[in-house]
């Protein structure tokens, strides 16, 4: 069974008032408390924090309220005790993006947070179907990556 799991950047997008297809725009805080409550250790990559403040300030420009929503959230998933923030700067971490990259991962966050979460993880939770469909090319084939419904459904959590 996991015990850490790294979530992709898509996930704390709605916490930073960014909409996400496909996932609620609330709810998703308690999944990560239930998480939490079953033993589980959540990862955010530190890139997720970038790339999630990037988005969200695109979305939130020249709105007081919207970068009201930024703050608040951008504070509560660094305080909220939920989440364990992981650096990318380590030599690990790079080796794997690399090797990420010359398989044809080509955004440089997703292979820093893939990166990441090989590194410093059990498993990953991504929406990106071309992440799992790389990372089966290279050495890492055995890490488990699934989106957040399969996740779900393998631990027989709520969805």
């Amino acid at each position: 069974m996991f015990q850490k799991i790294t979530i992709d950047t898509t996930y704390i997008l709605p916490s930073v008032g960014v909409k996400v297809k496909g996932l609620p725009e609330e709810g998703l805080d308690e999944f990560f408390k239930l998480m939490s409550l079953r033993g589980f250790k959540v990862i955010i990559s530190d890139v997720s924090l970038i790339e999630a403040l990037g988005k969200a300030l695109k979305h939130a420009a020249y709105s007081e309220k919207k970068m009201d929503i930024v703050e608040k959230g951008y504070l509560s998933i660094l305080t909220n005790g939920l989440f364990q923030i992981s650096t990318h700067a380590t030599p690990s971490i790079f080796e794997i993006a690399l090797d990420l990259r010359r398989n044809g991962l080509e955004d440089l966050f997703d292979c820093l947070i893939t990166g990441t979460a090989i590194a410093e993880s059990d498993g990953f939770i991504t929406e990106d179907a071309k992440i799992p469909q790389i990372v089966e090319k290279t050495d890492y084939a055995y890490f488990p990556i699934s989106n957040l419904n399969v996740f779900k459904e393998k631990l027989l959590l709520p969805k």
